[in-house]
């Protein structure tokens, strides 16, 4: 008669099984620190190092001797320029990300804002937006420019007359206070495809308004878009660039 299965917690173990799994088993990870890739440790001896605080890293960087001197100037940046080029909608949507294309002649608006991220050090920059709308008078002009570090010559890149209006109106009050020049087109958006003749031989294209730029002997020509912001922070790092005397983005050829 055959005896029963032995049940399981009844059998013997096999030595010789768990001899073969026990050699299988990979040592424990205290007992074999050689199995440890290289890279394991190099990793461990990087966290193990001194690490720079937050506050170390936050710390200002130190200033030139000429960007201490800028840092206590209040730069202040004149703009001038044709009737409904642009000039309020250029300063309203840097300074408070607004744009309106409702128009309202102006005489004179000042602000005041931070430089910008290029120019951080500066302690803050008056805008001052010269009004040529109905009723406004040239006779504040050369008050304005006289006591101010850059001119912006503003136009738009579709009317040529502004650009005409604003080189052969105002770029002498500049020259005659010997006072930098950036020559800056506005309503770049506005440009494409024209279904007259009149209005593309209005629109004015950039190596024109270069080669005007170097005429009146103005630092750089940007341009950029109120509407799209494209091109809005690099007028006004041209314009901090030639308010501080340093040099421009670009080299020009003399715009021959």
């Amino acid at each position: 008669m055959k005896g029963r299965p032995l049940r399981h917690s009844e059998r013997q173990p096999d030595h010789a099984l768990l001899n073969r799994r026990a050699r299988r088993t990979p040592a424990p990870l205290e007992r074999s620190r050689h199995r440890i890739p290289a890279t394991v440790h190099a990793y461990e001896r990087t966290c193990n190092q001194p690490q720079p605080s937050k506050q170390a890293s936050m710390a200002p960087k130190q200033l030139t001797a000429q960007q201490e001197l800028d840092a206590k100037r209040n730069l202040v940046v004149v703009v001038v320029g044709a009737s409904q080029c642009g000039k309020s909608s250029l300063l309203t949507s840097q300074l408070f990300n607004v744009f309106s294309s409702f128009y309202a002649p102006t005489l004179d608006q000042v602000f005041l804002a931070p430089a910008p991220a290029s120019h951080a050090h500066l302690a803050a920059v008056t805008y001052v937006d010269v009004g040529a709308g109905a009723g406004a008078s040239d006779r504040f002009v050369p008050l304005r420019v006289q006591g101010c570090d850059v001119v912006a010559l503003a136009f738009s890149v579709v009317d040529r007359a502004s650009l005409e209006h604003a080189v052969f109106r105002y770029a002498h009050y500049a020259a005659d206070y010997r006072k930098p020049v950036v020559l800056v087109g506005l309503k770049t958006d506005l440009r494409g495809p024209r279904e007259s003749l009149a209005e593309r031989t209005a629109e004015v294209i950039a190596w024109e308004a270069e080669r005007y730029a170097a005429r009146i002997g103005a630092t750089e020509y940007v341009e950029c878009s109120a509407f799209s912001e494209d091109g809005l922070a690099d007028v006004f790092e041209a314009l901090m660039r030639a308010a501080l005397g340093e040099q421009p983005r670009f080299a020009k050829d003399g715009g021959k």
